[in-house]
């Protein structure tokens, strides 16, 4: 063998052995890289929580149904009001304008308690489902995030098992977008 075949051997040698011998990253520095690669992934396509209503919709939707409410009973008291007007300008004397005025502030009383309840019924419900969306929104960013710790062990584990030095894994873990993230060797 040559003197340049022999010093190209030793060279290569040398050169596999440091790789070899390159410090292996810990766990801890592994999952500090796993974590830094799910936050970059996580800002380039943000992740979807499941499909769950929002509470801000289900607080609108009821909100509009009991708004609705409200101008009915509204309206019901306006069309009194216009009808005591009328008999008012009817009205022979004082005496009959307190007359009607006193019936119909009952006929107003009684027509606004006939709304109450129905009010009070779909606040009850805005209430509960208000409740329900927020617990189902809660179990689905809890699920989201088992799942990205679970995701975050898995990457580091496997990290541990490609035996990737401890300088690719602090890189990664300092990487400030995930092009940086992919160029470090």
């Amino acid at each position: 063998m040559s003197r340049k075949g022999v010093v190209f051997i030793i060279a290569a040698l040398s050169i596999v052995s440091l790789v070899a011998c390159a410090p292996k990253a810990t766990l801890e520095e592994c999952t500090a890289a796993c974590k830094k690669k799910a936050a970059l992934e996580e800002t380039q396509a943000p992740g979807e929580v499941a499909e769950v209503e929002s509470v801000a919709s289900v607080e609108a939707e009821f909100q509009q149904k009991i708004d609705d409410l409200e101008n009915q009973k509204n309206q019901a008291l306006q069309t009194l009001d216009q009808e005591l007007q009328t008999k008012l300008a009817q009205a022979k004397d004082e005496q009959e304008q307190t007359s009607l005025t006193q019936e119909y502030i009952v006929k107003k009383d009684e027509k606004a308690k006939e709304f109450q309840p129905l009010i009070d019924t779909l606040t009850q419900q805005k209430i509960d489902a208000v409740r329900a969306a927020q617990e189902k929104q809660a179990k689905a960013e809890e699920q989201k995030r088992l799942e990205q710790e679970a995701a975050i062990r898995t990457c580091a584990d496997n990290c541990i098992k490609a035996r990737t030095t401890k300088a690719k894994a602090t890189c990664q873990a300092n990487a400030a977008t995930m092009a940086d993230f992919n160029a470090c060797r």
